[in-house]
């Protein structure tokens, strides 16, 4: 019988800055974007699957059978515009247009098929936990067979349904390799030994990989329509890499406002593309702002340069969502440990490739070389300080710590400093390393802003790398290491400084703006990180325990830290 509380519905170019007429949205100094509003609408990670699944011409579904799951999502379904009805039980006779069979539900996927009309799709969850003995993946296809249904793809969902970070396509065994070797975590012995179990079953017997997964999900459609893919994948305005036959869809659900969709062809060792949606309805959005970065850097940069950062393919529209559409990059992410606290020659390698990136980058995109004084750094400066007090309050070390970085501001009044192009979250994640290069992704929050900031933050994650702090408490003495004490007994510490004295002496920067950059940096991380606490992101509450105590570190000992270098 029919749920009896069904749900149903009513039917460019960024400008440079540098000078005080600039736009004030894009030349704040502060390390993080903050101009993107919040989603407008509330977001479920449960509701991922809806990305792997066709749409509908009219952008929903006209009844979708949801079997598990709370009230709550049945609810975002109707909200978001995914379904225009959403039945919580199974209706009498083939009546729905797309069934969803969660973890819990207490139906099987055999039955749960058998309520899809012709042209029906359904999106299942598997559980294979010993205790629950579900069905292998062989038995899984012949029950959808049985039940009318063709079985399109197969996903690991990885680590599991209820926070899951990744679909990983089980048929596509590159696929899989390169999300087990460069974007998935996990660093005991146990994880490593199963992620290269993992990765020679992707590697010898492809499909049977969803064997040895315990969350896997599926997809599959009624006999009478044509295979299905997801939406994207068959929209009119793909660029041309991704107008191919068959690809594969690895979809990373990481973070709290979008998703990105990786594309991999049969024989392709990393994504072909990325395209990048929302996961809620906004105004301005970051894929928008993120395809005029990459437009103006590939216009300001030479052709090797321009490798390095991922091209852009666009903007297309997707059921009321923009997304962005740019190239894939090869290589695998640094942000992996990197093993015992050791600085070996490969680790002080990956340091010197992206502070050597860093320093050609920011020399090719250099503009609008003005005093110090007269730019909208200080000012801006100014405003970040305050913002800090209003939102977090300042102790008496804090305060003595901002006021002496506004006089040693005012010192470098006729000292010029350039504008570059700012990445703005530069750290492990969003580096590959491919062939002795380095490629640089997810530039959302890119735009022109002050030197040193980028260099500044991924080389705190590198020195965590290698310090491998255990708790919140150790990454902040690692801080205070690596900034305060800046102790020459130190491999790792060294290396560093010695980055950062050929970066500043490469764009011609005062050596005294170290201290001023190091402490504006971090009050806008913490500043940053409480505004996404507050706007329900999970891990900005201890990371931003992190950033305030970084601050107030700095607060301590402001003696050593305007110390000459």
């Amino acid at each position: 019988m029919e749920h009896s509380a069904m749900l149903t519905s009513d039917a460019a170019r960024v400008p440079d800055a540098g000078v005080r007429n600039a736009s004030p949205d894009l030349t704040a100094g502060n390390g993080e974007a903050t101009r993107f509003p919040a989603p407008a609408e509330p977001v479920a990670g449960d509701l991922a699957w809806r990305f792997l699944l066709p749409t509908p011409p009219d952008g929903s579904f006209r009844h979708l059978v949801l079997l598990g799951g709370t009230e709550k999502i049945a609810r975002l379904v109707v909200e978001l515009g995914i379904a225009r009805q959403v039945s919580r039980e199974l209706p009498e006779g083939p009546v729905a247009d797309a069934v969803v069979r969660l973890h819990d539900a207490a139906v099987g996927l055999e039955e749960a098929g058998r309520c899809l009309a012709p042209g029906g799709v359904l999106y299942g969850e598997v559980d294979r936990s010993p205790r629950l003995a579900a069905a292998s993946p062989r038995q899984i296809r012949r029950q959808l067979e049985r039940a009318g249904l063709t079985e399109t793809a197969t996903y690991w969902c990885h680590p599991g349904f209820e926070q899951c970070l990744a679909y990983v396509p089980l048929g596509a065994p590159r696929a899989v390799r390169w999300y087990l070797s460069s974007a998935s975590a996990g660093y005991s012995l146990p994880q490593k030994l199963w992620r290269l179990l993992l990765a020679a079953l992707a590697r010898y017997h492809g499909r049977s990989i969803a064997a040895a997964t315990r969350f896997y999900a599926v997809t599959a459609y009624t006999s009478a329509t044509r295979r299905i893919e997801p939406s994207l994948l068959r929209h009119p305005e793909l660029p041309l890499p991704l107008r191919q036959a068959a690809l594969h869809v690895l979809l990373l659900t990481r973070g709290t406002q979008r998703v990105v969709m990786l594309p991999f062809t049969g024989d392709s060792d990393h994504p072909v593309a990325a395209l990048k949606v929302a996961k809620a309805r906004s105004g301005v959005t970051t894929e928008e702002h993120e395809q005029g970065v990459l437009e103006a850097i590939h216009a300001s940069v030479d052709g090797a340069m321009a490798r390095t950062v991922p091209r852009p393919y666009g903007l297309i529209r997707w059921n009321d969502r923009v997304v962005g559409m740019e190239g894939g990059v090869p290589g695998r992410m640094l942000w992996k440990p990197l093993g015992r606290r050791i600085v070996t020659r490969q680790h002080s390698g990956d340091l010197r490739a992206v502070a050597g990136w860093l320093t050609d980058f920011h020399r090719q995109t250099r503009t609008n070389q003005v005093r110090w004084g007269e730019s909208v750094y200080q000012e801006s400066m100014d405003r970040s300080f305050e913002t800090y007090a209003e939102r977090l309050g300042t102790a008496a070390n804090e305060q003595r710590l901002f006021e002496e970085v506004r006089r040693r501001s005012q010192e470098l009044t006729e000292v010029t400093v350039p504008t570059v192009w700012m990445h703005g979250d530069l750290h492990g994640g969003n580096v590959y390393r491919h062939r002795g290069g380095i490629a640089v992704i997810d530039w959302a929050t890119g735009r022109p802003g002050l030197p040193l900031l980028d260099l500044l933050q991924f080389s705190m994650f590198w020195y965590c790398m290698v310090q491998r702090p255990e708790s919140g408490a150790e990454a902040v003495r690692a801080f205070r290491s690596l900034f305060i004490d800046r102790d020459p007994g130190t491999p790792a510490a060294g290396a560093v400084h010695d980055e950062m004295s050929r970066y500043m002496a490469a764009l011609d920067l005062d050596q005294r703006f170290f201290p001023v950059f190091l402490v504006l940096r971090w009050a806008d991380k913490a500043v940053e990180s409480h505004r996404r606490m507050q706007n329900g992101a999970e891990v900005a509450g201890a990371k931003h325990q992190v950033f305030l105590r970084c601050v107030q570190a700095l607060a301590a000992d402001p003696g050593r830290l305007f110390a000459e270098r």
